[in-house]
């Protein structure tokens, strides 16, 4: 979701909302939930649905990543920029390789960060490109070696989780952090499956997903810890199915995927697919 003044903007793979159709990117009233009939880009998966998995504002511009070869007819593979009445920005034309999906979206500063499998200009699977409001330019191109799932912005630095082992040659397993200049920083974390899910919240990097280990610590499928190091590394609840999402709200991290049950110690807490712990 993405949020813009009155409106709520929602990407997946529907096809209608409220009975009004749309292809997998909506706008609804933030007041009562009913669709924005002015806002109606057409999305083409180019055969299956269009299917849309990361949404991003600059100003009233939308930008949405995912699984689709065009909008309105005109060519964009898995990634646009929409007006708030959803017509394509003519001058931001990403060259995303054919069958590129963008799972991930970042603002951050006069740039955007864009995770997912694809290829575009030199980058596999994560760049930095240019805002909407100029024409389309990769401004850094980064060499990842697997999937970026998970892409997030702080004041200083950003986070990146996925499925890779490398970035930019520097052993970085599953999570990353990157400078505003996109160079990688030394944060190692070293998670042993793949993170789905992650968040900043001031110095603190927030991380969900399938591991059972960071840094060799136990860590089971959420994590928090310092961009400087994995010293205060806090596995807050321990999770009995994979972490997808995570956001945090005060001192408290909102945590959402498949498991049914949290561990705090020795105490057993039904969480069926939610659950909140300490993020600090």
């Amino acid at each position: 979701m993405a949020f813009a003044g009155d409106r709520v903007y929602i990407g997946g793979t529907f096809t209608a909302v409220g009975g009004v159709p749309f292809t997998g990117l909506a706008a609804v009233s933030v007041s009562d939930g009913t669709p924005i009939v002015g806002f109606s880009p057409v999305l083409n998966g180019g055969g299956p649905l269009a299917e849309v998995h990361a949404l991003a504002m600059v100003g009233s511009t939308v930008v949405a990543g995912g699984s689709f070869v065009s909008a309105n007819g005109t060519a964009r593979q898995g990634l646009v920029a929409l007006t708030d009445t959803g017509v394509a920005v003519a001058g931001w034309a990403p060259t995303i390789s054919a069958g590129g999906v963008v799972r991930a979206l970042a603002v951050h500063g006069d740039v955007i960060a864009v995770g997912g499998d694809f290829t575009l200009t030199g980058s596999q699977n994560l760049s930095f490109v240019s805002s909407p409001v100029s024409a389309f330019s990769v401004t850094r191109a980064f060499a990842v070696d697997g999937s970026v799932r998970c892409v997030a912005a702080g004041r200083d630095f950003l986070v990146v989780g996925g499925s890779f082992a490398n970035v930019d040659g520097a052993p970085r397993s599953r999570l990353a952090a990157l400078s505003r200049s996109g160079a990688v920083l030394p944060f190692v974390s070293g998670a042993n499956a793949e993170v789905i899910g992650c968040t900043v919240a001031g110095n603190n990097i927030h991380a969900a997903g399938a591991f059972t280990l960071l840094g060799g610590l136990g860590a089971k499928r959420f994590a928090s810890a310092t961009v400087r190091g994995l010293g205060s590394l806090n596995t807050g609840g321990r999770l009995d199915g994979n972490a997808d999402s995570v956001i945090v709200v005060g001192d408290v991290a909102m945590v959402g995927g498949s498991f049914v049950s949290s561990f705090v110690s020795d105490d057993v807490q039904r969480r069926s697919g939610l659950a909140a712990v300490a993020a600090d």
